[in-house]
């Protein structure tokens, strides 16, 4: 019987837009919520992280470098 697989972080980063939720890069980046959110509010989190609002987006190109997979995206 097939089951599905889901789809793994490296497959969702590569098709990511220019920019991801803080929560999906805080998975991307083996973090938990509450530490990514702290790390941001302290201008500390590893990676790029744009600002909108009330709201944090990471900039995928970034992120992609960090986790040594930007040679991979098209």
């Amino acid at each position: 019987m097939y089951e599905p697989v889901a789809p793994s972080i490296q497959g969702l980063l590569l098709a990511a837009g220019p920019t991801v939720d803080l929560p999906f890069a805080n998975s991307a980046l083996g973090i938990s919520r509450a530490h990514g959110y702290a790390l941001a509010k302290r201008g500390v989190y590893p990676v790029r992280i744009l600002r909108l609002g009330s709201s944090y987006r990471v900039v995928t190109t970034d992120l992609l470098h960090l986790l040594g997979l930007a040679e991979t995206r098209r």
